[in-house]
């Protein structure tokens, strides 16, 4: 994880592909995208194919920092391996990465003006909308994706 927050994780489970999907399809309320409403029972809102899934967590109204997980699952002789690659929405990276972007624009000016004129503005806008920008991202979505992945262990595993 450099600067935008994503995660890539391994389950290996004794259920065959089958019961896998199974688990995921019970726990899985299938193609909702936005609701102001819980969508239903399911934990996680997606699809899920024959051996890949496209799954979010299932919440009231919406939240554009909510992880994406996507998950390959494949089978070995011991049971299967699940591969799972975690982010947020291309819409929410594009985003931050404007944002962050401009903030950091400015700091670096900042950094500039302090190198040229010899006087540095502590109470910086830039840094201060930085500092916001990133943890703002960085609680909104690791808490969510922590719930998820518990949750996806708790469902693959038993």
């Amino acid at each position: 994880m450099l600067l935008l927050p994503f995660d890539n994780y391994t389950i290996e489970t004794n259920k065959t592909r089958e019961e896998v999907v199974r688990e995921l399809t019970y726990y899985t309320n299938g193609g909702v995208k936005f609701s102001f409403f819980k969508a239903g029972p399911g934990f996680f809102n997606g699809q899920i194919n024959y051996n890949t899934f496209k799954i979010g967590k299932n919440i009231y109204g919406r939240n554009s920092f909510l992880p994406i997980i996507n998950g390959k699952i494949e089978e070995n002789n011991m049971g299967c391996k699940v591969f799972i690659k975690v982010r947020m929405a291309w819409f929410t990276i594009t985003f931050m990465i404007i944002w962050l972007g401009n903030a950091f624009l400015g700091i670096a000016l900042e950094i500039y003006n302090w190198l040229s004129d010899g006087y540095l503005n502590i109470s910086s806008i830039s840094f201060k909308f930085f500092i916001f920008g990133y943890i703002v991202m960085m609680l909104a979505y690791k808490i969510p994706a922590k719930q998820s992945k518990d949750e996806l262990y708790q469902i693959i595993k038993e």
